[in-house]
């Protein structure tokens, strides 16, 4: 979808645990506590959860202990345990350090709710924090997550103009952040369907930083919806051009090489980045898999991948896996993973989903349910193939 990588959450963690490094001072819990920032951002959150545990039993009074504990629950998926750390230290004596603090656990508890799917709550506890007047220099991450969470509930316009903004007004933003903004704008605008809007924030998201991979990845897959196929052809090859300088680029190469149709160069540097601890690997190899026929190896694969990437389901990972399940018959968890998912498409993939979903309830022989969702296609969609298929569902379902 083009918005902010999950493990960008935990890189913000970390963030905040060196702004609050800065107003530590000498001593043992001090220097037990940075050591477990230290730990955490190395991504050893179980040890860096026990450093700082003994930070605090050794000085219980100091907040931000209790909110580098609570980003340390984070990393080990403890959203209560993380939530019940950043409550602890929430005050109300309106002091520039409790302020601080304050925003601080604000953005601790919105994250603990990103984290685990609750994106309604999370957008709250964004708003507190962004209201919050402290701590003004990570306002832009704080609206960008509050945009991703816009898009997670399908408020795409809103999380247009919240990128929008921070790509024209954010102060003190950095070449890499405007590039990000566009990406994620451009996912605001692809998911409902606006191409080439999307598209031209993925060619500013090339301008600013060339080696920015999901502008080619991305401006492909604009282009393949505006069935514009040599232009699309044309950012894969801009991307493929590229020197790769480590493992990610190696990724984003192996994804182009996907696209591109070289299955076999493709596997091949996928196998080696998952080996290499790419956890995003698994879609593209499941992806192969699913191209090839090999549908059971394809669901495994997609099963990995929402493990380690939980919120990597998106409408075209479920229509994926779904076109999976209807491969090997198994009509029940394609209609209840297309039933799930429809609501919160967009664009042509919404017409595929809803389509898709059709087929699901006419091949467990529930006519009523598939007569009633294809007229609903047929009142937003001209489609020649539907329409036959309509008539045929009416001679199976009789009031």
């Amino acid at each position: 979808m083009g918005m902010r990588n999950i493990m960008k959450c935990i890189a913000g963690c970390a963030s905040v645990c060196a702004v609050i490094l800065l107003a530590a001072c000498g001593g043992g819990a001090d220097e037990l506590y940075e050591k477990s920032v230290s730990l955490y951002e190395q991504g050893s959150y179980g040890e860096a959860r026990d450093v700082i545990n003994e930070a605090i039993k050794s000085n219980p009074d100091k907040a931000e202990y209790y909110i580098c504990y609570g980003m340390t629950l984070i990393g080990l998926a403890d959203y209560d345990g993380a939530r019940e750390q950043f409550m602890s230290v929430i005050r109300d004596n309106g002091s520039k350090i409790t302020k601080e603090n304050n925003k601080r656990a604000y953005r601790g508890i919105a994250l603990t709710y990103y984290e685990s799917g609750d994106y309604e709550q999370a957008k709250s506890y964004f708003d507190l924090a962004i209201t919050t007047e402290a701590l003004k220099d990570i306002d832009n991450d704080l609206k960008a997550y509050k945009a991703d969470c816009d898009m997670y509930l399908g408020n795409y316009e809103d999380a247009v103009k919240i990128f929008s903004d921070l790509i024209e007004n954010g102060k003190g933003v950095g070449e890499d952040e405007i590039t990000g903004y566009y990406i994620s704008r451009a996912g605001a605008h692809m998911i409902p369907g606006n191409y080439m809007a999307a598209l031209e924030d993925y060619k500013s998201a090339a301008e600013k930083n060339k080696y920015c991979y999901k502008a080619y990845i991305g401006g492909y897959l604009a282009l393949v919806n505006t069935h514009d196929m040599n232009a699309a052809n044309e950012m894969l090859d801009k991307g493929l051009a590229l020197e790769c300088r480590n493992n990610e680029d190696k990724y984003y190469n192996a994804v182009l090489n996907f696209y591109k149709g070289n299955d076999s160069d493709a596997m091949q540097a996928l196998s080696a980045c998952r080996d290499e601890g790419i956890k995003e690997t698994d879609y593209y190899i499941g992806l192969i898999n699913q191209r090839q026929g090999k549908y059971e190896d394809a669901i495994s694969c997609y099963e990995k991948y929402v493990e380690n990437v939980p919120l990597g389901r998106s409408a075209e990972f479920c229509n994926q896996l779904a076109g999976c399940y209807m491969e090997l018959g198994e009509f029940e968890n394609a209609k209840n993973l297309l039933d799930e998912v429809v609501g919160i498409a967009g664009g042509n993939m919404k017409q595929v989903l809803m389509k898709n979903r059709i087929v699901a309830y006419e091949k467990l022989g529930k006519y009523k349910k598939a007569k009633q969702y294809a007229e609903e296609y047929l009142n937003m969609y001209e489609d020649s193939e539907m329409l036959a298929e309509y008539e045929f569902i009416r001679t199976r379902y009789r009031k």
